[in-house]
Order: C-alpha cells, then structure tokens, then sequence
C-alpha cells in the first residue's frame, strides 16, 4: 500500500505484526502547520432549541395531559413540552440539570409541575399558556 504525500506533508511508517496479520499505520505530519489565531476562543454563535422529538415512556407513567387551551403537555429527558398541535409547535422548558421523571397537572390545568430525578432534583412549576417558569423548588428532599 502506498500513500502519495505531498512536499507539505512528512509520513512515518510503523509495522505491527499481530496474530499472523501485519498492520502498516502510517503518522502524517503536516510540516508548513501554524495555530490558527482563533484557536481556543469561544465562537461568537449561540444555539437554541427549535423543536422536540420524542416521548419519555420506559420509567414513567401518566406523564402526558391535556392544557385548558387543548394543548399536550409532556417531557422528554431534561425537556418540558407544551405542544400546540394547530400550528405545530412547541414552548420548551429546559431548566432542568437531570431526566424528568414526574409530571403534575394543576386542576385549573393552567400550570404544570416537573420533578428531575438525582441527588438534588429540582421541582418546577410553569404556565402552560406560557412556558415561563412560575416557581421553583431546588433540592426539596434536604433533611433540615
């Protein structure tokens, strides 16, 4: 086998032999490399999340209801959903540190509790006209 190396790169070859087969690897060193001036710098981009595919189902139960507005409400790993199926999108609340696990419909069906599991699960209630977060338990399980 034969590698066909410019006059900017440099190859060295090294020959493993193991269990009757031969492996030829080949290090290639790029002679002519600099840094870019930008490595290691944070890039000037922000990323947000636009939608939300899948349902959370294997570990838990009664985790998708109904909005006064008709709405679905549900969550999926760290993710709080409320989905408008007219116009198909969604309001995503993604607050949580770990998978949600537990899923609460207010009566009035305007607000909607999640509960994250770990050491220190974070409990959040929201608006589900809105999908702002309304009130926030942090580690509720702390012995005083």
């Amino acid at each position: 086998m034969e590698m066909d190396l410019s006059k900017k790169k440099k190859s060295q070859v090294m020959k493993l032999e193991l269990l009757n087969h031969v492996w030829l690897m080949y290090k290639i060193v790029f002679l002519n490399y600099k840094k870019s001036k930008l490595d290691g710098s944070l890039p000037n981009a922000k990323l947000e999340l636009e939608f939300v595919h899948g349902y959370r189902c294997h570990d838990t139960l009664n985790n998708l209801r109904y909005t006064k507005n008709g709405n679905f409400v549900y969550h999926t790993v760290a993710v709080g959903i409320v989905y408008n199926k007219e116009d198909h999108s969604q309001l995503i609340f993604n607050e949580h540190f770990d998978d949600i696990t537990s899923l609460a419909l207010h009566p009035n069906k305007k607000y909607v509790a999640t509960g994250e599991i770990g050491p220190y699960p974070l409990i959040s209630v929201l608006g589900t006209e809105t999908g702002k977060l309304k009130y926030e338990f942090v580690n509720p399980c702390k012995k005083v």
